[in-house]
């Protein structure tokens, strides 16, 4: 009866280290991964583009993100530290309206443009991830 007891309190300790793991790994990953973003419309995405604003795009199938210039940027400070933040602007695409004229002004302006692909949020994928360990410690706690 001892083992059996010792076993499902190594598996709840087990379960609280991962999980305490998990919870300070995606709360690093979001602190250290914040930028400042600033949502603009598709015509304002576009004059940004043409102006040569934007030095980076990230297009997906439902939204456009751009990275700008750090002198388009400004010189936006934090503290006393005396290099600027960086501005990422983004824009929704209107939906199934394509725009022939968006990659050729992107080359001629000497944007680097990166593909995305829409996947779910990290949430869905921790709540898939943690799925079957929650049911050994269901399995374990006589569930």
């Amino acid at each position: 009866m001892k083992e059996s007891t010792d076993g499902k309190r190594w598996v709840s300790i087990l379960l609280q280290i991962a999980l305490f793991v998990t919870g300070a790994y995606l709360m690093w990953h979001a602190w250290a991964g914040a930028v400042t973003t600033r949502p603009v419309s598709y015509s304002e995405f576009i004059e940004n583009i043409r102006q040569g604003r934007i030095e980076a795009v990230q297009i997906s199938a439902a939204e456009l993100r751009g990275r700008l210039r750090q002198e388009a940027a400004g010189a936006a400070q934090s503290g006393g530290d005396p290099r600027p933040l960086p501005q990422i602007i983004s824009a929704v695409r209107p939906p199934e309206i394509p725009d022939p004229e968006l990659l050729p002004l992107l080359r001629e302006r000497g944007v680097e443009v990166v593909g995305r692909v829409e996947t779910e949020g990290w949430v869905g994928q921790l709540l898939i991830s943690a799925f079957p360990i929650l049911c050994v410690f269901r399995e374990g706690h006589g569930g």
